[in-house]
């Protein structure tokens, strides 16, 4: 089965900016992208992560600088694809200023059990347009 069209850059190491922030596939587009940037992160540095230096975050929930690095990413990819988006993160915080579009990133959701080698973690991502949904 052939990949549509609108997903072809997804798979690149780069991924071309956004045509219409309005069209929920270009969103779909960052997101692949995103995601297989990250699978490849997680996978190359999974045994290492445990030995990583962790914060403990004011709820008392682990954090890994390898989350923070994980946003850094999907920052600078967003920046890249759409320089007008918001972006919220779970590590980050709320880097948002009432823009129309805003990526929302847990890089790591379920850190307790990542970190301790269990394969029940996600990440999270997702595009709000005027705090809803896309």
């Amino acid at each position: 089965m052939a990949q549509p069209e609108y997903l072809k850059d997804a798979f690149n190491d780069s991924i071309s900016t956004c045509k219409d922030p309005s069209i929920s596939k270009e969103w779909a587009r960052l997101g692949l992208h995103l995601a297989i940037i990250f699978i490849r992160e997680i996978r190359s540095r999974r045994y290492q992560i445990p030995r990583l230096v962790q914060n403990i975050k004011e709820d008392g929930s682990p954090a890994t600088l390898f989350e923070e690095v994980l946003e850094m990413i999907a920052i600078d990819k967003l920046s890249s694809f759409y320089p007008f988006a918001g972006y919220i993160g779970e590590e980050s915080g709320d880097l948002s200023d009432k823009e129309e579009y805003v990526m929302v990133l847990d890089p790591i959701d379920g850190t307790r059990s990542f970190l301790s080698g269990l394969d029940s973690y996600s990440v999270t991502l997702s595009f709000l347009r005027n705090k809803e949904p896309i």
